[in-house]
Parts: structure tokens; C-alpha cells; sequence
């Protein structure tokens, strides 16, 4: 403050504005759908869920969460 800065408090955290949260949704309810019971299934399941995210659903959740997406 002596130097001319201010403190700007930080809202409570919410899962409803972390676009992160939103990723790890999609993909749970990849695996979910799946239901590897292998770790090697789940490997492949992880990959697979993970390449089904676009790069349309980032944009949507980040815009969703408040960002500016250009």
C-alpha cells in the first residue's frame, strides 16, 4: 500500500468457474461410460477420453467460466 498498490481480495473458489473442472467432467463420464477394468484398458480409455476433448468444448468452457475467448 505504501507504494501505491491495493489488495484486491479473491471470490471464494467455485468448480463452476474452473474450466478444469469442466475437462475432468468429460472426461469421467468418458470412463465411466467405459468401465475399464484393466489398468491397461484404463490406459486406453484415458487416451481416448482425453482426444475426445475439442478444442471447441475448451472454448465453450472457458467462455462458460467467464474468460474472454477470442
Amino acid at each position: 500500500e505504501g507504494a501505491g498498490a491495493r489488495v484486491e481480495p479473491l471470490p471464494a473458489y467455485s468448480p463452476d468457474f474452473n474450466p478444469k473442472e469442466e475437462c475432468i467432467s468429460k472426461v469421467k463420464a468418458e470412463l465411466r461410460r467405459v468401465k475399464a477394468e484393466t489398468p491397461r484398458k484404463l490406459r486406453n480409455a484415458l487416451q481416448r477420453a482425453f482426444a475426445k476433448v475439442t478444442l471447441q468444448d475448451i472454448r465453450g468452457w472457458f467462455q462458460h467460466c467467464g474468460y474472454a475467448v477470442p
